[in-house]
């Protein structure tokens, strides 16, 4: 039998290496996957040319036995070490218990290639979009992004379980849990990651929940975002505590997205606030001048890859523009495709032609569309929500919201009111009535509806 230590002695011409075949390995495969799987007993190469590997179980062998993963340690092994012809995968039980290694007291002997693999890993639904080398680094995001990477390389690692992150719209959140979880899928330090919508988890838990519950619970990592619209829901919240708690028990990784800190969120009772808590929380900050600046660079290849903007123009839409990222790339869109429809290029001119209306929008006094859409972009939804005939809560909460803003900010009747949102006087009334109940008991919106008040209030003094 050839080891690492007396390959040599058997006259070849280029020793086994047996670490750095398993440092090759980790490179390929993930350092966390190797260590997991293979662990650190030493590597011997047989005189035939298989390579035998101790693991400390039978279902180690099952899983590395996988076509895919047995392939890919072959080709690895080989491209450093020719003679390695073969793997096979030796159980030693003396590793389950941390024991000074013994020869293997079990053999087995990998089967033949099988047409189809014994199982297949199924990969969640990542945006391709959202990579963390797409992922545009500053001041407002750092913390966050560095603490989305160490997880992807290490999940379960205490004080980073749970992950929360926090803020507004369109500030990167969704990117760094997409970026997240690709990651650790695709080098292995989590088999199995799942990636939820607030939504999704509902219908879920709603249809069968057991088949669901024990779903997630076969998860390394869960990525849960939105979770601010669980909020409200009793019976879900309850649920969520409890997947929370046994996912953290067994040392998985659970990361959620919220807007808010998740204690500061209006829950009915404490329990995912305790589930949550332990962990750590970040929150994504405003992009200053100079990150949306990059943004804008590293978004223009996004856009439009033939297209370029000069430094003038994207200056201007730096300064002029919205702070959150899917406004600036809106724009970007409209500005790029300028050349595609005449054939030129977008001067600065141009660009404060095009924007001129957006602009002008954001300095002039208040008008009821402006509370709409300021109230409609603070809430997640579309002005034409705001306006539409649906009863849900989602839609009908910032109406409320709207209508109550318009009343305390605007020289508007209720009549007036009431025309511009399709409703009557009379509902209109009930709907103010009731907006001034929901912010009496109700602290969370109270502060939410006290900044959205107090950024109308700037934008109408910015007209005047």
């Amino acid at each position: 039998m050839l080891t690492d230590e007396n390959l040599a002695l058997h006259g070849e011409a280029s020793p086994f290496d047996g670490e750095t075949v398993r440092k090759a390995w980790e490179d390929g495969l993930g350092a966390f996957f190797v260590n997991s799987w293979i662990g650190r007993a030493p590597l011997q190469l047989e005189a035939d040319g298989t390579l035998k590997v101790r693991v400390p179980s039978a279902s180690h062998v099952q899983r590395l036995t996988d076509p895919r993963i047995r392939g890919r340690l072959l080709e690895i092994a080989s491209g450093l070490c020719p003679s390695a012809l073969s793997v096979d995968f030796v159980v030693d039980p003396s590793l389950l218990a941390g024991a000074e290694l013994r020869p293997p007291v079990v053999a087995a002997k990998i089967a033949p290639v099988h047409p189809e693999p014994i199982r297949r890993r199924e990969r969640p639904a990542f945006d391709e979009r959202y990579r963390f080398d797409t992922f545009v680094e500053g001041p407002a995001n750092r913390m966050a992004l560095s603490a989305c990477r160490q997880v992807s390389e290490a999940p379960g690692t205490a004080g980073l379980n749970p992950l929360v992150l926090h803020g507004g719209s369109g500030l990167g959140k969704t990117h760094l849990l997409h970026a997240l979880g690709a990651q650790a899928w695709e080098t292995r330090t989590a088999e199995r990651v799942m990636l939820r919508t607030s939504e999704q988890l509902v219908v879920e838990l709603i249809h069968d929940r057991d088949r669901a519950f024990a779903d997630y619970r076969r998860a390394d990592i869960l990525l849960v975002d939105d979770v601010q619209f669980l909020v409200g829901k009793v019976w879900m919240t309850q649920q969520f505590a409890l997947l929370v708690q046994d996912l953290l028990a067994r040392g998985k990784q659970v990361v959620a997205v919220s807007d808010k800190p998740i204690e500061r969120l209006n829950w009915t009772d404490g329990a995912v606030a305790k589930a949550m808590a332990g962990g750590l929380t970040l929150q994504m900050e405003i992009p200053d001048r100079a990150l949306r600046m990059e943004i804008i660079r590293a978004k223009m290849n996004m856009v439009d890859p033939g297209s370029r903007l000069s430094d003038e123009v994207m200056e201007f839409v730096a300064e002029n523009e919205a702070t959150d990222v899917r406004t600036l790339e809106g724009v970007l869109l409209k500005l790029t495709s300028y050349r595609s429809l005449f054939g030129r290029e977008c001067t600065l001119e141009l660009a404060q032609s095009i924007l001129a209306d957006r602009i002008r929008d954001s300095r002039s006094p208040l008008s009821l569309e402006t509370v709409a859409a300021e109230t409609a972009h603070a809430f997640g939804v579309t002005a034409e929500h705001l306006k539409g005939k649906s009863r849900l809560k989602e839609f009908a909460l910032p109406r409320k919201v709207a209508m109550y803003l318009a009343r305390i900010l605007l020289d508007q009747t209720l009549h007036s009111i009431g025309f511009f949102f399709n409703r009557d006087f009379s509902t209109v009334s009930a709907a103010l009535k009731s907006a001034e109940e929901l912010l009496s008991v109700d602290p969370d919106l109270a502060d939410r509806v006290e900044t959205l008040r107090d950024r109308l209030v700037r934008l109408r003094n910015a007209g005047n």
